[in-house]
């Protein structure tokens, strides 16, 4: 337990020097920032401190487990869409409605096949609506403050919550979730600790925004830490691609054309990867027995392959009884093709497409591409983007939604959403003086 502590307090540490900024509270926006860790740092509190100290399980929680780990988050996300119909000149967010689209074929599809499990979309649905109907800008440079808060908020919960209640949230090492330090972060609400390695890997892109070489490096180093401490091998593919292409962006002397060539091989790099379980052989044991996960996803698709299933078929089905909470195929591609065949996996990527072609600024078109880089990579043993469904991170598909130009110029915030106008990228000197 000593080295799990001591492992969280170097990753706790280093977050903070990462988000340390004495204007912090002049140009931090509080509502993104308390909306975003409702979506992203709430439900890793709630799995790996809040509910351990509650309950035995969430079977002993009951419904009132759900609410608790996605309510704020959605309760903030309607409020915001309500502030937005009010609001004269709001507006309508295309790519966010393209997936709000899915969502609508999703639920239809739910309800004919009489699923049991609408409530979840319905979650999902409220989830959404605050990205969909829209009022006001949020910058890139406003995003990445948030995100680093809530790498802080975070780490610094888990090492609360490993510090006072170890016996619950500290397991023995498993055949597939082992590392040097010889014990991994885990919950009765999870199973493993792989929900938070995803988590802090897919805040990673933004948090690196406009800070100097050695915070991105800090930040990098912090979240291997804790993707190591979660035994999680899906994250770490995903640190690997967010901590290089942060690396890159924050070079002061790497022009447009080499960083705009870098991004798009590392996208095209990170969709093949994210599809190797299409290309490559395996047994059913490998990848910590989720070939059988991938073989019965195999076998289901063709039979339902353009409009799927339904986002409820695998775990109501039963195929996911093999193993105990496999709520998924453990992959990207095979959970959307599962669940809304190739129609939702047109909506998904044009949906994706929508949002960078209608981001307009060049250096927070680039974030966003290093994040959906990263997401792919996350999406190669885990089904990460999931937008019509509660998965395993439900806010993997609307973190970059935080990102949003109003172009009403006479509802526009009268105060400039970044400290720096623009967003030219700063030398280390300059970076370190603010």
């Amino acid at each position: 337990m000593t080295m799990i502590f001591a492992t969280l307090l170097v990753a706790l540490g280093l977050f903070l020097a990462v988000a340390y900024d004495r204007q912090w509270a002049r140009y931090v926006d509080r509502f993104l920032c308390s909306w975003l860790i409702a979506l992203t740092a709430w439900p890793v509190i709630v799995i790996y401190a809040v509910a351990p100290a509650l309950w035995s399980s969430a079977d002993a929680a009951g419904a009132i487990f759900a609410v608790l780990l996605y309510g704020p988050a959605a309760g903030m996300s309607v409020a915001a869409a309500l502030h937005a119909v009010a609001t004269r000149g709001f507006r309508i967010d295309g790519s966010a409605a393209i997936l709000a689209l899915l969502m609508g074929y999703a639920c239809a599809a739910m309800i004919v096949d009489g699923s049991g499990r609408v409530v979840n979309l319905v979650m999902s649905m409220a989830l959404l609506v605050g990205f969909v109907f829209r009022y006001r800008s949020f910058g890139l440079d406003e995003v990445a403050r948030s995100a680093r808060v809530a790498l802080v908020v975070t780490a610094g919960i888990l090492l609360i919550s490993v510090l006072f209640n170890s016996s619950r949230v500290v397991g023995a090492c498993r055949i597939d979730k082992c590392t040097d330090l010889g014990a991994v972060l885990t919950s009765p609400f999870a199973g493993n600790g792989n929900l938070a390695g995803i988590t802090i890997t897919a805040l990673l892109p933004f948090a690196v925004y406009r800070v100097a070489m050695w915070r991105v490096l800090a930040a990098v180093a912090g979240v291997a830490l804790i993707g190591l401490l979660a035994g999680s091998r899906t994250a770490f593919g995903g640190i690997a691609v967010a901590g290089l292409l942060g690396v890159l962006l924050a070079l002061p002397s790497i022009t447009a054309r080499v960083r705009n060539l870098m991004l798009g091989l590392a996208l095209v790099a990170s969709a093949v990867y994210s599809l190797f379980p299409l290309y490559i052989g395996y047994t059913n044991a490998d990848y910590s027995l989720r070939g059988y996960l991938w073989n019965q996803a195999l076998r289901e698709i063709p039979d339902q392959w353009f409009f799927g299933h339904n986002p409820a078929f695998w775990v109501e089905s039963g195929a996911s009884l093999l193993f105990k909470a496999n709520y998924s195929p453990h992959n990207g591609w095979l959970e959307i093709l599962l669940s809304v065949g190739v129609w939702g996996v047109v909506l998904i990527v044009l949906a994706a497409v929508v949002k960078v072609v209608q981001t307009t600024d060049a250096t927070t078109r680039a974030y966003l591409l290093a994040y959906f880089s990263t997401i792919l990579a996350l999406s190669s043993l885990e089904a990460v983007y999931v937008p019509y469904f509660l998965g395993i991170a439900p806010f993997a598909a609307l973190l970059p939604y935080f990102l949003y130009q109003h172009r009403s110029p006479a509802h526009r915030s009268t105060r400039s959403p970044s400290p720096v106008p623009g967003h030219e990228v700063l030398n280390e000197s300059q970076m370190e003086l603010r």
